[in-house]
């Protein structure tokens, strides 16, 4: 989704960029989690092609680390399928309010960065419906899919591949 040739929106890319980094202190400090049993060790040391083993082959492949309290989301973005960048972050907020998970923090992240980065609005409309098509996540158990094969996980949700909906901007 990124265009280079538009300056304008690199700098409003750039500060949701920054913003998105910003996110997960400010939940980090609003809620109030149960440590997570897992590190991303043990994540590596999980069978090939489960969920686990998944996010750490992720995350160290992107270079990314292993945010506290950040466990759960790191399942949602690897079951769904959406990179783990601001737009992949606000497409899967607009596959989650499709599918029912009316949480206050996704809804103003999605305004907010809607707002901020319009042409991402024709993408989430697709992720939205995806998320409405989509067997309820609301009482998904991020720990029990960690050592469950990830295709199947998928089968089991009925969370088809993400759509690429690509937008012309004139």
């Amino acid at each position: 989704m990124k265009q280079k040739n538009f300056p304008l929106y690199n700098a409003r890319y750039r500060f949701a960029h920054l913003l998105t980094l910003l996110a997960p202190k400010i939940v980090k400090l609003t809620l109030s989690k149960a440590k997570w049993r897992y590190s991303i060790q043990d994540y590596r040391n999980f069978p090939v092609g489960t969920v686990a083993r998944e996010i750490a082959n992720y995350l160290d492949l992107k270079k990314l680390h292993f945010l506290p309290k950040g466990e759960k989301h790191d399942v949602r973005h690897i079951v769904l399928g959406y990179e783990m960048n601001v737009e992949g972050e606000v497409r899967m907020q607009a596959f989650l309010i499709g599918n029912g998970k009316l949480h206050p923090y996704g809804i103003v992240y999605l305004g907010f960065f809607l707002a901020l980065l319009p042409e991402l609005i024709v993408p989430c409309l697709g992720d939205f419906l995806r998320g409405r098509q989509a067997t309820s996540l609301n009482n998904l158990s991020e720990i029990a899919l960690l050592g469950m094969h990830l295709d199947e996980v998928k089968k089991l949700f009925s969370i088809k591949e993400t759509l690429e909906v690509k937008v012309q901007l004139y």
